[in-house]
């Protein structure tokens, strides 16, 4: 399957395959890094905020590129295989029911 990358606010990349990269290029990605874990070791991921409402009935979401790949639920795990959260190929990503 053909890969496609697409380019975060700070510079770097994440990838997805081509079928994937048709339904989200057209949105604006950043890179979220996540808390470090106790090796001091912290993972970056793509993400979005989403916001509904307006005024003070506004609320953001923040929302990450690999649960949308995955149609995850909310409850549901999705893992990198590699470790590497920037990669969103769909051979990289394993979606755990819960």
């Amino acid at each position: 399957m053909n890969k496609q990358q697409i380019k975060l606010n700070n510079g770097l990349i994440t990838t997805l395959d081509s079928e994937d990269y048709v339904k989200y290029s057209k949105f604006y990605w950043k890179c979220h890094s996540s808390r470090i874990d106790k090796d001091g070791n912290s993972t970056n991921y793509a993400s979005q905020a989403q916001t509904q409402g307006s005024g003070f009935q506004r609320n953001s979401e923040r929302v990450f590129l690999h649960r949308k790949i995955m149609n995850a639920r909310p409850g549901d795990e999705v893992i990198h295989i590699d470790g590497d959260g920037l990669n969103n190929t769909r051979e990289n990503l394993k979606l755990i029911r819960k």
